[in-house]
Protein backbone atom coordinates (compact mmCIF):
# COMPACT_ATOMS: atom_id res chain seq x y z
CA UNK A 1 0.00 0.00 0.00
CA UNK A 2 1.41 3.41 -0.85
CA UNK A 3 0.96 6.52 1.21
CA UNK A 4 1.80 5.10 4.65
CA UNK A 5 3.62 7.72 6.70
CA UNK A 6 5.58 5.17 8.71
CA UNK A 7 9.32 5.86 8.20
CA UNK A 8 10.13 2.15 8.46
CA UNK A 9 7.88 1.52 5.46
CA UNK A 10 8.57 4.63 3.39
CA UNK A 11 12.28 4.82 4.24
CA UNK A 12 12.01 8.45 5.28
CA UNK A 13 10.39 10.54 7.96
CA UNK A 14 7.36 12.43 6.75
CA UNK A 15 7.14 16.18 7.22
CA UNK A 16 4.07 15.46 9.33
CA UNK A 17 6.20 14.22 12.21
CA UNK A 18 8.70 17.02 12.55
CA UNK A 19 8.86 19.30 15.57
CA UNK A 20 7.08 22.68 15.40
CA UNK A 21 5.52 22.33 11.95
CA UNK A 22 1.97 23.27 11.13
CA UNK A 23 -0.69 20.57 11.26
CA UNK A 24 -0.82 18.68 8.02
CA UNK A 25 -4.14 18.35 6.28
CA UNK A 26 -5.66 14.97 5.71
CA UNK A 27 -4.86 11.59 7.13
CA UNK A 28 -2.29 9.07 5.95
CA UNK A 29 -2.88 5.41 5.43
CA UNK A 30 -1.90 2.52 7.64
CA UNK A 31 -0.08 -0.16 5.68
CA UNK A 32 0.20 -3.81 6.72
CA UNK A 33 3.96 -3.36 7.16
CA UNK A 34 3.38 -0.42 9.49
CA UNK A 35 1.01 -2.54 11.58
CA UNK A 36 3.72 -5.18 11.87
CA UNK A 37 6.40 -2.69 12.92
CA UNK A 38 4.31 -0.88 15.48
CA UNK A 39 1.71 -3.50 16.54
CA UNK A 40 -1.08 -1.33 15.21
CA UNK A 41 0.52 2.04 15.99
CA UNK A 42 1.11 4.30 13.04
CA UNK A 43 2.29 7.82 12.35
CA UNK A 44 -1.01 8.58 10.66
CA UNK A 45 -2.84 9.97 13.71
CA UNK A 46 -3.47 13.72 14.19
CA UNK A 47 -0.52 15.70 15.54
CA UNK A 48 -0.10 17.31 18.95
CA UNK A 49 1.93 20.44 19.67
CA UNK A 50 5.28 18.65 19.57
CA UNK A 51 4.90 16.00 16.91
CA UNK A 52 2.71 12.97 16.55
CA UNK A 53 -0.02 11.83 18.86
CA UNK A 54 -0.38 8.11 19.31
CA UNK A 55 -3.50 6.46 20.67
CA UNK A 56 -2.44 3.07 21.84
CA UNK A 57 -3.63 0.34 24.09
CA UNK A 58 -0.11 -1.09 24.05
CA UNK A 59 1.57 -0.45 27.37
CA UNK A 60 5.34 -0.27 27.72
CA UNK A 61 7.53 0.56 30.67
CA UNK A 62 11.02 1.75 31.44
CA UNK A 63 13.08 1.97 34.55
CA UNK A 64 15.98 3.78 36.15
CA UNK A 65 19.42 2.25 36.63
CA UNK A 66 18.72 0.85 40.11
CA UNK A 67 15.18 -0.26 39.21
CA UNK A 68 13.43 1.61 42.02
CA UNK A 69 11.63 3.97 39.62
CA UNK A 70 9.43 2.63 36.84
CA UNK A 71 7.74 4.78 34.23
CA UNK A 72 4.85 3.25 32.29
CA UNK A 73 3.29 4.71 29.14
CA UNK A 74 -0.16 3.70 27.96
CA UNK A 75 -1.79 6.15 25.56
CA UNK A 76 -0.71 9.13 23.49
CA UNK A 77 3.02 9.32 22.84
CA UNK A 78 5.42 10.22 20.04
CA UNK A 79 7.64 7.27 19.11
CA UNK A 80 10.31 9.52 17.65
CA UNK A 81 12.71 11.13 20.12
CA UNK A 82 13.97 14.66 19.74
CA UNK A 83 17.50 15.76 20.65
CA UNK A 84 18.57 18.99 22.35
CA UNK A 85 22.14 20.31 22.45
CA UNK A 86 21.54 23.44 24.57
CA UNK A 87 24.09 24.07 27.30
CA UNK A 88 21.60 23.27 30.08
CA UNK A 89 20.78 19.88 28.55
CA UNK A 90 24.48 19.18 28.04
CA UNK A 91 25.12 19.82 31.73
CA UNK A 92 22.17 17.67 32.77
CA UNK A 93 22.90 14.68 30.54
CA UNK A 94 26.64 14.94 30.05
CA UNK A 95 26.14 15.21 26.31
CA UNK A 96 22.78 15.37 24.55
CA UNK A 97 19.20 15.32 25.84
CA UNK A 98 17.24 12.64 23.95
CA UNK A 99 13.56 12.33 24.81
CA UNK A 100 10.12 11.53 23.41
CA UNK A 101 6.83 13.14 24.39
CA UNK A 102 3.94 11.41 26.12
CA UNK A 103 0.61 12.86 27.27
CA UNK A 104 0.36 13.44 31.02
CA UNK A 105 -2.58 11.06 31.36
CA UNK A 106 -0.63 8.31 29.56
CA UNK A 107 2.24 8.30 32.08
CA UNK A 108 2.37 6.42 35.40
CA UNK A 109 5.38 6.80 37.68
CA UNK A 110 6.22 4.59 40.65
CA UNK A 111 9.19 4.98 42.97
CA UNK A 112 11.31 7.69 44.61
CA UNK A 113 11.43 10.68 42.27
CA UNK A 114 13.04 14.07 42.97
CA UNK A 115 12.30 17.23 40.96
CA UNK A 116 14.55 20.16 40.13
CA UNK A 117 13.08 23.45 38.83
CA UNK A 118 15.66 24.08 36.07
CA UNK A 119 13.96 27.13 34.54
CA UNK A 120 11.01 29.34 35.51
CA UNK A 121 8.78 27.17 33.29
CA UNK A 122 10.21 23.61 33.49
CA UNK A 123 11.39 20.93 35.88
CA UNK A 124 13.68 17.96 35.48
CA UNK A 125 13.12 14.74 37.39
CA UNK A 126 15.49 12.02 38.52
CA UNK A 127 15.55 8.89 40.69
CA UNK A 128 16.40 9.94 44.23
CA UNK A 129 18.31 6.69 44.79
CA UNK A 130 20.57 6.30 41.72
CA UNK A 131 20.21 9.72 40.05
CA UNK A 132 18.98 8.42 36.68
CA UNK A 133 17.42 11.24 34.65
CA UNK A 134 13.74 10.53 34.01
CA UNK A 135 12.07 13.50 32.29
CA UNK A 136 11.74 17.20 31.68
CA UNK A 137 8.30 18.78 31.92
CA UNK A 138 6.73 22.24 31.80
CA UNK A 139 5.45 23.28 35.20
CA UNK A 140 2.97 25.95 34.12
CA UNK A 141 0.31 23.37 33.19
CA UNK A 142 -0.54 20.18 35.12
CA UNK A 143 -1.68 18.59 31.85
CA UNK A 144 1.70 19.31 30.20
CA UNK A 145 3.29 16.46 28.27
CA UNK A 146 6.30 14.60 29.62
CA UNK A 147 9.59 14.68 27.73
CA UNK A 148 10.67 11.18 28.78
CA UNK A 149 14.29 10.03 28.51
CA UNK A 150 14.24 7.50 25.67
CA UNK A 151 17.04 5.38 27.17
CA UNK A 152 14.78 4.26 30.02
CA UNK A 153 12.63 2.22 27.64
CA UNK A 154 13.64 -0.93 25.76
CA UNK A 155 10.74 -0.19 23.38
CA UNK A 156 12.49 3.02 22.23
CA UNK A 157 15.68 1.32 20.99
CA UNK A 158 14.53 1.20 17.35
CA UNK A 159 12.69 4.54 17.18
CA UNK A 160 14.04 7.00 14.58
CA UNK A 161 15.16 10.49 15.55
CA UNK A 162 12.46 13.14 14.91
CA UNK A 163 14.37 16.38 15.33
CA UNK A 164 17.43 18.10 16.72
CA UNK A 165 17.67 21.59 18.22
CA UNK A 166 20.57 23.84 19.23
CA UNK A 167 22.63 22.09 16.57
CA UNK A 168 25.15 24.93 16.54
CA UNK A 169 25.84 24.22 20.23
CA UNK A 170 26.42 20.46 19.83
CA UNK A 171 29.61 19.10 21.36
CA UNK A 172 32.18 18.13 18.72
CA UNK A 173 32.07 14.55 19.98
CA UNK A 174 28.30 14.31 19.50
CA UNK A 175 27.17 14.82 15.90
CA UNK A 176 23.93 13.06 15.02
CA UNK A 177 23.54 11.68 11.51
CA UNK A 178 20.34 11.21 9.58
CA UNK A 179 17.65 13.10 7.74
CA UNK A 180 15.69 14.95 10.42
CA UNK A 181 14.79 18.54 11.26
CA UNK A 182 17.67 20.60 12.66
CA UNK A 183 17.49 24.06 14.23
CA UNK A 184 20.26 26.31 15.50
CA UNK A 185 19.94 28.26 18.75
CA UNK A 186 18.74 31.37 16.88
CA UNK A 187 16.21 29.43 14.80
CA UNK A 188 14.75 27.54 17.77
CA UNK A 189 14.57 30.52 20.13
CA UNK A 190 13.18 32.67 17.32
CA UNK A 191 10.14 30.41 17.12
CA UNK A 192 9.97 29.81 20.91
CA UNK A 193 10.41 33.20 22.62
CA UNK A 194 9.42 31.84 26.06
CA UNK A 195 12.79 30.03 26.22
CA UNK A 196 14.82 33.28 26.34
Amino acid sequence: MTGCLCPLVSGEVSARVVLHLELAEGVGQLSDDCQLHFSGLCYCKPENSLGMKMNSTTKFAGRCLCGEVTVSVEGEHDPQPGACHCRMCQRWTGGVFLAFTAAADAVTVEGPVRHFQSTPFAERAFCSTCGTHLWMRNTDDQAAEYDLMAGLFDAACDWPLRSEIYTDKAMASIRLEGDHTRKTEAEYEGSNPHVN
